[in-house]
């Protein structure tokens, strides 16, 4: 099995333990709309998933690529 799709089996089972647990919730709540109880906290959660995920890609350095003078600089420095 590749990484990829253990990934994706991985949130796959994720998502039906959160679901799994909003809906018990609901139910022992009394809620009179526990599904659109369960549709409000997904999305939630998604966009709790989404906001963490950008806030943790923004945070790396961007890489710097090599110009041709970084190059050069580099032989004239080594003879």
């Amino acid at each position: 099995m590749s990484k990829t799709t253990a990934k994706v089996m991985a949130a796959y089972i994720i998502g039906n333990i959160i679901q799994i647990v909003l809906a018990v919730l609901a139910k022992v709540s009394f809620m009179s709309r526990p599904i659109m109880f369960c549709v409000a906290a997904g999305f939630l959660v998604l966009f709790a998933i989404i906001g963490g995920i950008t806030l943790a890609d923004s945070e790396k350095q961007p890489e710097r690529k090599k110009s041709y003078k970084d190059y050069a600089e580099n032989i004239d420095s080594t003879e």
